[in-house]
C-alpha cells in the first residue's frame, strides 16, 4: 500500500477500485489500520498548519527539497532520535499545499528514549508489558509515548522480543531498510551492520521492505546478508540465536563453522577450525556457563583436539 493511494483515500479522490483496495487492506491487518491512523493524524495536522500558514507554498517546497538534499550528503543537524520516516514520505506528496517545515516540526517531535546492553547482557521491561533480553553491545531506543506508539528502532545487537499482546497497538521494530511488526509473539532479531536475522518462536511476524512483506510464523526464520538479498523465508534447524536469553546452546545437526562462531560471539573468543572440518555437524545441547567445558564435550564428540597459545584456540582432527 502506498502512501500516494492513502492521501488519495483521505481527500476522497480514489475511484470504485482504489476504494476497495484500501478498504480491503485496512481490514486485513490490525497493524494496517494502525498505520493508516497514524497516516490520517499526521495528514490532519498538516491540513490544520495549512489554514494557518502565511508561507509561501513554491518557495517553502524548494526550500524542503534543499534540505532534504542536503540531509543526503551530510549528518543531519538534528537529534537522531526524532521520527522522520514518515513525514519526509508525506512531505514529498503534500507540501505543495502547506508550510513545508511548520508540518516536519509539529509531527516529528516523537522522542526517543535510549536503551544500551554495553558489557553484560540485560533484560529490561517497557511500559507494555513487553520484555526485551539485549545481548552484549546491543543498543536501541524506543518511543517515549510507548503505550500509544509501540515503535522499537534497533540501531545494531541482538534481541529477543517477548511482545505483549495489543491489538489496537501493534509493535514495531525498525531497521535500517526493514521495519517488523507483531501483535503479541517471541521472537528474535539480529542486526549487525548489513546483516539481519529474524527468528520467530511463537506468533506470526511481519518483515517489510519497500513493497515487499514477508510473514514468519513459529519456528521460521529469515536472513539478510545484505540489504539487496531477498527476502525467502526458511525453516529453522537450531536455537543457537537465542543462546543469550535461554542460556542454552541448542544445536540440532547444526554445521560445526555455525556453532563455532555463536561461541566466539559468546564468549568472545577466538576458535579456528582446521581446514577440512567445515563439513562436520553438531547435535546437543550445552550450558552457556564454560567454555572449556563446552569444547570437551564437541571434542570428545566429533573426535578432535584443541590446541592453542593463549590468544587463539585451534580445533583439528585427533592424531593417531
Amino acid at each position: 500500500m502506498t502512501d500516494e493511494l492513502l492521501i488519495k483515500y483521505l481527500l476522497q479522490e480514489t475511484n470504485e477500485a482504489e476504494r476497495q483496495r484500501v478498504s480491503a487492506w485496512l481490514s486485513s491487518d490490525p497493524a494496517n489500520t494502525a498505520h493508516f491512523l497514524k497516516f490520517k493524524k499526521i495528514w490532519e495536522a498538516s491540513k490544520q498548519l495549512a489554514a494557518e500558514s502565511t508561507v509561501d507554498e513554491t518557495a517553502a517546497w524548494m526550500a524542503f527539497k534543499a534540505k532534504a538534499d542536503q540531509r543526503q550528503h551530510s549528518k543531519s543537524s538534528l537529534s537522531p532520535r526524532k521520527n522522520h520516516y514518515l513525514i519526509f514520505k508525506i512531505a514529498a506528496v503534500s507540501l505543495l499545499a502547506i508550510g513545508a517545515w511548520s508540518v516536519y516540526q509539529v509531527v516529528s517531535n516523537n522522542t526517543y528514549i535510549d536503551m544500551h546492553a554495553d558489557g553484560n547482557i540485560a533484560s529490561n521491561t517497557l511500559p507494555d508489558g513487553s520484555v526485551l533480553t539485549l545481548n552484549k553491545g546491543t543498543s536501541l531506543k524506543y518511543a517515549s509515548d510507548f503505550r500509544n506508539e509501540r515503535t522499537v528502532h534497533l540501531d545494531s545487537g541482538d534481541v529477543f522480543f517477548n511482545v505483549a499482546k495489543d491489538r489496537t497497538h501493534p509493535f514495531v521494530i525498525r531497521l535500517t531498510d526493514l521495519s517488523v511488526t507483531v501483535v503479541g509473539t517471541s521472537f528474535n532479531i539480529r542486526h549487525h551492520r548489513q546483516e539481519t536475522e529474524i527468528n520467530v518462536e511463537s506468533g506470526i511476524v511481519e518483515v517489510q521492505r519497500g513493497d515487499e512483506i514477508l510473514r514468519l510464523q513459529k519456528s521460521e526464520h529469515l536472513s539478510l546478508a545484505s540489504p539487496e538479498a531477498k527476502l525467502q523465508k526458511k525453516k529453522n534447524t537450531d536455537q543457537l540465536y537465542n543462546y543469550y536469553h535461554s542460556r542454552l546452546f541448542i544445536a540440532r545437526n547444526t554445521p560445526l563453522p555455525k556453532l563455532i562462531a555463536t561461541l566466539n560471539d559468546a564468549y568472545r573468543s577466538s576458535i579456528v577450525l582446521e581446514a577440512g572440518l567445515e563439513h562436520l555437524t553438531f547435535s546437543s545441547t550445552l550450558k552457556a556457563d564454560n567454555l572449556e567445558e563446552n569444547l570437551s564435550i564437541i571434542c570428545d564428540a566429533l573426535n578432535l583436539q584443541r590446541s592453542g597459545n593463549g590468544q587463539q584456540i585451534y580445533l583439528s582432527n585427533k592424531k593417531p
